[in-house]
């Protein structure tokens, strides 16, 4: 039997030796590995940027890795191989200098030989890199290439590692595109100049997302915000205190404050939680109103809603408790009756008000996050994979609608994510819209239907904490939803479930929280995220960055960027807190739009319900 390999088919045997040797050339390309496209990762923390392929599994910040002094992002392909990229800063050191301290911290750990090291040029400058075999004795010998670069005053390590008997073809369809691809930059971290007085000292990290609003009288929209320090604050248009704050809370406050008039008076209140256990409510000038604070048997980290919920034209608040129950008060710190409902997990999620089963009453609907209790107990659901997230939707008496609570799938669970009332496709019925560990759901409001046609998706990273954003982004009628997860990517579903257009983007950082509005005037919305790399950006829909974003802060945020017209002149400005302690607030448009949600849980009374 004679073998051809192709060059020779043109010589002697015709047509159908042609076709036959056409038809093998064909099928040898398509049983080759398949390489998808690339997708572009770049931080503007840490200056450097690299395309992976589509298919890789992101985790940006990952815990520790042996080896790898701060990993700042790592890249999996699943049993093929994984790479992790970490930042330090350079300390003058050279390239030999880092391999042997890379060298030395496997060393403390396992079983480490040296095959090879020298030097070679990554991004057009002189690297150095060291191959060595790490034998790990239950999961067998694994082969490890480290490369290490400096550029300006950072140090950068790039740890590829397979399997011994997958390295060489892993490291040719995979990691020669990302080396290949490396590249530094200048890192630009220039604080835009604020508002007068701006930004604001506030002496603690800032997990509270701000709430704009007037508690003074005077014609501008105060900042009212929570340290991890336990101070609420008020910040005026000068960047000063009003009278009567801070006030001084006896824990952290990473519960954001509603803002409404729980009593009937007439004038706006203060509502936020404390990880002491308490629910607070103020008047606008800093007093205590009568019967708070409310307690609970454990922190409350969700965000409190306001809205009258039992119909007696008086509006109360309700909030979780990491104690597992679902609470709601009156104005004057009273139960209402039926309130709490313990659920079987830690409430860490905030609540979302509105009519679920058309009977004209709000409802109110909310996320529990399962937690095992007990060594046992854990140990079997690891292995079974038995845990799951919970929603509850509670009538005006704290009871269970017909239906619920609706679970999310096996091992699927419910962090900070609340759920998102809407009526996604326009039949007069509100569905629920949530973010569980890796699936986004949309769960109906009928008793014997539950996930909605095209739900749940499935995202690479985890969105258990990523608070999700719903409106009308590109003008046709119909709600989008947006969210950013732990992989760096940006997502955003159109209403049936399927990706807008060039969706997901690759951010470089974990957004938390999203927020949406037409800052620029030309009727589409844009999308806002503060993000874990110390940046505030907007994004067209196209994934361009607005003109004049990212916005620079000092380090990591964590609350929602509020867009809000502070001095009731007609400009639209942005507030954000940092975990530097500081409270930012830039003017960024004259000319805009529609604000579709532009605050945390989309309103000051946090009803966590989509304008659309």
């Amino acid at each position: 039997m004679t073998i051809y390999d192709g060059k020779d088919c043109d010589l002697k045997y015709g047509d159908t030796i042609k076709w036959m040797c056409s038809l093998l050339m064909i099928l040898t390309i398509l049983l080759l590995p398949c390489q998808a496209a690339d997708e572009k990762f770049r931080s503007l923390e840490y200056g450097f940027a690299f395309d992976y392929p589509k298919e890789a599994e992101v985790d940006i910040y990952p815990g520790s890795v042996i080896g790898i002094e701060e990993p700042i992002v790592s890249i999996e392909i699943p049993g093929s191989m994984g790479v992790t990229i970490g930042v330090t800063e350079s300390n003058r050191r050279s390239v030999e200098d880092l391999a042997l301290l890379a060298q030395s911290r496997y060393e403390d750990e396992y079983n480490l030989t040296l095959l090879d090291s020298g030097e070679i040029e990554v991004d057009g400058s002189r690297a150095f890199f060291m191959e060595s075999l790490m034998d790990l004795e239950d999961e067998g010998a694994i082969k490890i290439k480290d490369v290490f670069l400096l550029s300006g005053d950072k140090a950068y390590h790039i740890s590829f590692r397979a399997v011994d008997s997958k390295y060489r073809q892993a490291y040719q369809t995979y990691f020669g595109r990302i080396i290949s691809s490396f590249e530094t930059f200048p890192i630009d971290e220039e604080i835009e100049a604020n508002l007068p007085g701006f930004p604001v000292i506030a002496g603690d990290a800032i997990w509270s997302s701000p709430a704009l609003a007037d508690l003074n009288g005077d014609g501008s929209k105060e900042i009212i915000f929570g340290t991890n320090k336990g101070n609420l604050h008020a910040i005026g248009i000068d960047g000063e205190d009003i009278a009567g704050f801070p006030l001084v809370l006896r824990d952290v406050i990473r519960s954001s404050p509603a803002i409404g008039d729980l009593d009937g008076d007439g004038s706006i209140d203060i509502v936020v939680g404390c990880d002491d256990g308490m629910l607070y409510a103020f008047r606008k000038d800093g007093s205590m109103l009568p019967g708070f604070p409310a307690e609970t048997a454990d922190s409350i980290t969700s965000s409190p809603s306001i809205g009258d919920i039992d119909e007696d034209e008086i509006a109360e608040v309700v909030v979780g408790s990491r104690d597992g129950g679902i609470y709601a008060w009156n104005h004057d710190g009273s139960n209402v009756c039926g309130f709490p409902l313990i659920t079987g997990g830690e409430v860490w999620s905030s609540p979302a008000l509105g009519d679920l089963n058309g009977d004209g009453s709000l409802d109110v609907v909310i996320g529990s996050l399962y937690i095992c209790k007990g060594l046992m107990q854990c140990m079997m659901e690891y292995i079974l994979g038995g845990y799951n997230g919970a929603i509850h939707a509670l009538d005006s008496r704290g009871e269970s609608l017909s239906g619920f609570p609706k679970y999310l799938s096996q091992s699927d669970n419910i962090g900070y994510a609340s759920p998102v009332l809407c009526d996604i496709n326009k039949d007069g019925k509100l569905e629920i819209i949530v973010s569980g560990s890796y699936n986004l759901y949309v769960k109906t409001s009928e008793e014997k239907r539950d996930d909605y046609l095209g739900f749940p998706r499935k995202v690479a990273g985890s969105i258990q904490d990523s608070q999700m954003a719903v409106g009308d982004l590109n003008g046709d009628g119909m709600p989008e939803i947006v969210g950013g997860a732990t992989d760096g990517r940006l997502y955003a579903w159109r209403s049936d479930g399927r990706y807008m257009k060039g969706f997901p983007i690759q951010t470089g950082g974990f957004i938390r929280h999203v927020t949406l509005g037409d800052i620029d005037g030309d009727g589409m919305q844009e999308i806002l995220g503060g993000s874990t790399d110390n940046r505030v950006h907007a994004w067209r829909l196209d994934g361009s960055e607005v003109d004049g974003f990212p916005k620079v802060t000092l380090d990591d945020i964590e609350t929602a960027p509020t867009l809000g017209d502070l001095e009731g002149d007609g400009s639209l400005e942005l507030v954000v807190g940092s975990n530097d302690g500081q409270v930012y607030a830039w003017r960024i448009s004259d000319k805009y739009g529609e604000l579709a949600w532009p605050m945390m849980r989309q309103n000051l009374e946090h009803t966590g319900m989509a304008a659309i």
